[in-house]
């Protein structure tokens, strides 16, 4: 089996004609073809949301969690002494 990648832009019109020079190694005569297509996120569309009216509604905020394991009573103490507790327990 041979991969081949390719990338497109797809139109409105959602029609795409394809012409693809295949490897010499492929024999020539019947062969199946099988097309998986994945969209590809521009940057900004992975941006991290900071206002709440950019977020999709039923969306859950996290940021309330962060630095709360810094302020757990698990996590008090020396952080070297901690780490070799943690490691000796293995």
């Amino acid at each position: 089996m041979t991969s081949i990648h390719k990338t497109v832009d797809i139109p409105p019109s959602r029609r795409l004609n394809l012409e693809l020079q295949l490897p010499e190694e492929l024999p020539v005569g019947k062969a199946e073809i099988m097309m998986m297509i994945s969209p590809i996120h521009e940057p900004e569309q992975n941006m991290i949301l900071t206002s709440a009216k950019e977020l999709p509604p039923g969306t859950k905020r996290f940021q309330g969690l962060a630095g709360s394991l810094s302020r757990s009573k698990a996590f008090e103490g020396d952080p070297v002494d901690l780490v070799r507790k943690m490691r000796d327990e293995w």
